[in-house]
């Protein structure tokens, strides 16, 4: 049994309301020397002192919004059974709240919630020394509630919502605003959704022993399935925003104007949704030794059968061999081989041959070698042929699509006709993107089993890659999505991964280290890229992931500095970003966009774990991190004053006169910048984090007693906490959330648990 409490890791910081209108009044007159600011001198001492927090509020939206929720779970476990049959069943319970502050009302309860529960069962029965079957069942329940918001449309809202706008009015109308729906009107006034779920899925092994045909060989036959239904219940619900006049008494609702209709919680309307996927497969499995020699040979037949509701089934079927050779534990070969086939490709390319071969050797086994120091010592590689049937989600990529569209009005009395469009259009000569794969590597168990390392080294080449033409000119008149398939493009990919353990005990002290890494890098070889004007606005040749857009150059100086320098964007001001002229033709357009940044993937990973045990405490650790990528920050969350009228405290080191040389941001506009929010090197910043992941301390009682008829061979009291601390360069949002606030934001969580063993 575990309780834990969650938050939020890292949740955006805006200024407050009096910082916030200071900056506002100041982008105002960036732009016009003259005129009537945002903000009165009224309204800025007011958000000072907070002397009217209806008229005048300041309102931390991240932090009214977001609350720690708590999570429960439960799980049990029984195993048994005889030398014939063998059994192990597994329920458990899971109970979820909601990270939002919701207020229950009369008709419903907001607060989001999620409950599952899941069951397992394994039973495996040998009728004889020949026949055995095993049986293996996975179900779970989920009801779910929340508003009719998800939980990344409420955080938006949050993130988007100034911080003078005031939450609730003593009326108890939720505020409106112009530039969006307040996130609690949205929560707790909106209506609901609930959603119950469940799912089964099982598989039926059987095997017979062949052995009266030679020994070692058996024929297996495997029969599984997943079935899901999803069931949507929705009660809409509406309550008008309110709007303070400017005068009289905030209890008074005549001091109010009202925006939209009330609409009490409506009767359910439900939806549902269900699919199915089916696998058969027919092996014929051969194990012997002779000796010195082990040989194992698999000849597997499979066929899948995906079913989703309202649509045609997928189809994918294949036949697998496998044949592998080890001589004395210490040389070893394997040969595999599939030959598979989709109804995503006409007939004659369905079906692709995907062979790999590996091979080992352990030299630390041959007499010939001699090491007190080193105990294990392997060299190993693989080289092989993968493939992918899949572009997106569309289907038969040999069959042009056809839809319903807009069509013409005609007749006396004009009336609508419907017509139908083009959609995706066809290749019948489209087949199977494949990939070369080859991996060298190497282990190594040095000193009496106390260090332990790792090396791969490996390379990917990906060609004939399902993509849709891009040099086609948008004068055709149909979507990139809806281009001919074909298999055009080619992807380079190559790194090495390494792990280093150390295991040992010390006294009643047993610890183990481990630290791993990986480096990889991609490029794009070949992607039907439309022609570029100049060779740096070419994509082909990057990795994949890098971004594209206009190089910076520092700020403006001033006027003269403006004048003497190539055609920006708009009417720029002394502050504003200055670019890059990549092709000196005096203006900055498309032409001088270029690779900015890294890649959006990180080309680099790591970890480190390790733990100890002393007596009956136990203790653990693991940090993970991410290096060599970029993430662009050119969002309205970044933008000072663009679609919303709120700023972080990045933006107080924006430009002025007076910190023209140690500015940190461009000049501030209140309408947003034409020519500074645009995507550029400025709004790329370092993503790299090393997070502590884990922590877990834990207690053991052995053989514990309580009276004289319970007894428990194990009792163990543990606490853990997940995503502690991030280390990172990034701002506003977590390193992982690549999106600038459009996903939930990562949870930090703090769990307790009690498990107990009979």
């Amino acid at each position: 049994t575990e309780q834990a409490i969650q938050n939020a890791v890292q949740l955006p910081e805006f200024l407050d309301s009096y910082n916030n209108a200071l900056l506002a009044n100041e982008a105002y007159f960036n732009d016009k020397p003259t005129g009537t600011p945002p903000y009165s001198n009224e309204a800025l001492e007011a958000f000072r002192t907070g002397s009217d927090p209806y008229k005048y509020p300041s309102v931390d939206w991240m932090k009214e919004l977001f609350k720690p929720n708590r999570q429960s779970k439960m799980n049990f476990n029984i195993s048994g059974g005889a030398p014939q049959v063998r059994y192990f069943v597994n329920v458990s319970y899971v109970n979820q709240g909601g990270v939002f502050r919701a207020e229950k009302n009369e008709d419903y309860d907001p607060n989001s919630n999620f409950n599952r529960y899941n069951f397992r069962s394994n039973v495996d029965i040998d009728f004889d020394k020949n026949f055995s079957i095993g049986l293996k069942l996975f179900g779970a329940i989920e009801n779910r509630r929340h508003s009719q918001f998800s939980d990344v449309g409420l955080f938006w809202a949050g993130i988007m919502m100034p911080p003078d706008n005031p939450i609730r009015y003593p009326t108890g109308y939720y505020a409106k605003n112009t530039a969006t729906n307040n996130p609690f009107w949205l929560l707790n006034e909106f209506g609901y959704v609930e959603q119950f779920n469940s799912s089964l899925s099982g598989m039926l092994s059987a095997t017979e022993k062949l052995n009266f045909i030679t020994k070692g060989l058996s024929l297996k036959g495997n029969f599984s399935f997943d079935g899901y239904f999803n069931n949507n219940l929705n009660r809409d619900k509406q309550v008008p925003f309110a709007v303070y006049k400017g005068t009289g008494d905030y209890n008074d609702p005549e001091s109010y104007t009202y925006f939209g209709e009330y609409m009490p919680l409506s009767a359910p309307t439900s939806s549902f949704s269900q699919n199915r996927d089916i696998w058969m497969d027919m092996s014929l499995n051969y194990q012997r030794s002779f000796g010195k020699h082990e040989f194992i040979g698999l000849l597997l037949a499979n066929r899948t059968q995906k079913v989703i509701a309202n649509e045609v089934p997928y189809v994918s079927q294949g036949i697998v061999g496998r044949m592998v050779y080890n001589y004395a534990s210490k040389y070893f070969v394997e040969l595999n081989a599939g030959y598979n086939g989709t109804d995503n490709f006409a007939r004659g390319k369905r079906y692709g041959l995907f062979p790999a071969f590996s091979a080992g050797w352990i030299l630390s086994e041959e007499s010939f070698f001699k090491s007190n120091a080193i105990d294990l010592l392997k060299i190993r590689g693989s080289f092989g042929l993968v493939g992918n049937d899949l572009l997106g989600s569309r289907r038969w990529l040999f069959v042009s699509e056809y839809a319903n569209a807009g069509g013409y009005s005609f007749g006396e009395t004009l009336q609508g006709i419907g017509g139908i469009a083009e959609g995706a259009m066809a290749n019948p000569n489209v087949s199977w993107e494949k990939a070369k794969k080859l991996n060298l590597g190497i282990e190594m168990r040095l000193l009496k089993g106390l260090v332990g390392l790792t090396v791969d080294v490996f390379e990917e080449q990906r060609y004939d890659i399902l993509r849709t033409r891009s040099s086609i000119p948008d004068v055709l008149g149909v979507t990139s999505s809806n281009l001919t398939p074909a298999n055009i493009g080619k992807v380079n990919n190559k790194g090495i991964e390494m792990e280093l353990t150390h295991n040992n005990r010390i006294g009643n002290v047993t610890y183990f280290v481990n630290v791993n890494g990986s480096f990889a890098r991609n490029k794009i070889v070949f992607q039907d890229e439309a022609p570029r004007a100049y060779p740096w606005m070419v994509r082909t040749g990057h990795a994949i992931g890098q971004k594209f857009g206009l190089t910076t150059i520092g700020f403006f100086k001033d006027q003269s500095d403006i004048d003497n320098s190539p055609v920006q964007f708009g009417s720029p001001i002394p502050g504003d970003l200055k670019y890059k002229d990549l092709n000196d033709d005096g203006k900055i357009d498309g032409n001088d966009i270029t690779a900015i940044g890294k890649t959006t993937v990180p080309e680099v990973f790591y970890g480190l774990s390790g733990g100890l045990n002393w007596k009956s405490f136990d203790f653990s650790f693991l940090f993970q991190g991410a290096a060599g990528t970029s993430k662009q920050t050119s969002d309205i969350p970044y933008y000072a004053f663009d679609g919303g009228s709120k700023t972080t405290k990045y933006h107080l080191g924006r430009w002025t006169p007076e910190t023209a040389n140690t500015a940190t941001y461009p000049a501030l506009h209140y309408n947003g910048s034409v020519n500074n929010h645009r995507t550029s090197d400025f709004f790329m910043e370092n993503n790299s984090y090393l997070r502590l992941k884990n922590v877990e301390v834990g207690y053991t009682f052995k053989n514990a007693k309580f009276g004289k008829k319970i007894a428990f061979s194990g009792i163990r009291l543990y606490a853990n906490g997940m995503n502690l601390y991030t280390w990172t360069d990034a701002t506003l949002f977590d390193p992982e959330n690549t999106e600038a606030g459009y996903v939930y934001p990562l949870m930090r969580i703090f769990n307790f648990g009690l498990s107990v063993t009979f």
